[in-house]
């Protein structure tokens, strides 16, 4: 397979921008983080925001415990938002030693498909008040997170971080862009059963987050389910395509990862996870990922040489819609401190 048309290509994407306003917010979320709760004084009454240790039990319609649903003596930081909504909306002004209950209604699909729905009674019991205290946005502050002698540094890791991020996000819209060009320009068909593996194993990636919060893809209606697999689909379709390019522009600008790539790529590993090198290789080759990792290596090169044969144009970002959340770090792309 030949591809055409890459060099010279011009795309446009948004600025990133980093205000001190997100700066200022990645340093409130650090503040919230490092929270220490107290217990509430005597003749205290729950608000929104609070924490509580809390007794938990769920029974079904015959009266029965739901075992696993029920807990005692635990704590929840923000207890308000780890409820459901029926039970949420009577903590407010609720004194330690009073239970709240709902009845609650949830639907399941059975193993043959059907759909079943059930009533249970969810009971909670308030032990403990626990108030929020918040630290003081000071040196101090700092110096309890390591490595910092002042808040200012602290908020120039954080401005610099951000950057960092707004960076990588600019090079994705503009490498997205730019592929979307390439494929126009090299309409070709992706194996089908290339497409189908590729497919299978983001849904069944999406299964297992799913399941990890309780959630079945089978809970979801039919039209639901649909929509979301033809749109996998297409995702994986465009991946399998984009994979096929990557392969053909390195083999005709001989762009390849030599050992010393792999080297340098398993010594950064090693030093972001503070292990040695020959651990993480070892741990690579265990599980078969050696060939991952180069392939990322050479899809990291290629994308390098096509961004400079590429005049990617920066312009303001549009007006975000109302409620839209401003930019911020993805999650795990927090910056590190």
């Amino acid at each position: 397979m030949k591809i055409q048309g890459y060099d010279g290509l011009e795309v446009e994407i948004e600025e990133v921008k980093v205000s001190e306003d997100l700066v200022d917010a990645e340093l409130e979320r650090l503040r919230q983080a490092n929270a220490q709760f107290k217990t509430a004084p005597a003749g205290a009454k729950f608000n929104p925001g609070d924490g509580a240790v809390i007794d938990y039990e769920v029974l079904d319609q015959k009266s029965e415990r739901l075992e696993r649903q029920c807990f005692t003596d635990r704590f929840e930081q923000d207890l308000g938002a780890r409820l459901p909504q029926e039970l949420a909306k009577q903590l407010t002004g609720l004194e330690p030693g009073q239970t709240i209950s709902a009845e609650i209604t949830s639907s399941h699909h059975t193993r043959r498909g059907e759909l079943r729905e059930s009533t249970d009674t969810h009971k909670l019991t308030l032990k403990e008040i626990k108030i929020r205290e918040l630290p003081k946005l000071d040196d101090e502050f700092a110096k309890d997170l390591g490595e910092f002698d002042s808040l200012e540094a602290l908020k120039t890791r954080i401005r610099n971080e951000l950057r960092s991020h707004a960076e990588r996000r600019e090079r994705q819209a503009a490498l997205d862009a730019l592929y979307a060009k390439i494929l126009e320009a090299n309409p070709f068909d992706a194996p089908k059963s290339v497409v189908s593996q590729s497919a299978l194993g983001m849904v069944g990636g999406t299964a297992r987050r799913l399941a990890s919060y309780g959630i079945s893809l089978s809970d979801l209606d039919e039209q639901t389910q649909r929509n979301y697999i033809q749109n996998t689909r297409t995702y994986a379709e465009r991946l399998v395509k984009i994979e096929l390019a990557i392969g053909a522009i390195a083999k005709e600008q001989n762009i390849a990862v030599a050992n010393e790539d792999v080297d340098r790529a398993i010594e950064r590993m090693a030093e972001r996870e503070g292990r040695r090198p020959l651990a993480i290789r070892a741990r690579l080759e265990r599980a078969r990922q050696l060939d991952a990792l180069r392939g990322e290596l050479l899809t990291d090169k290629v994308n390098d040489f096509l961004l400079t044969k590429t005049k990617v144009a920066k312009v303001e970002p549009k007006p975000k819609a109302e409620g839209e959340a401003v930019a911020a770090p993805a999650e795990g792309e927090k910056p590190k401190v």
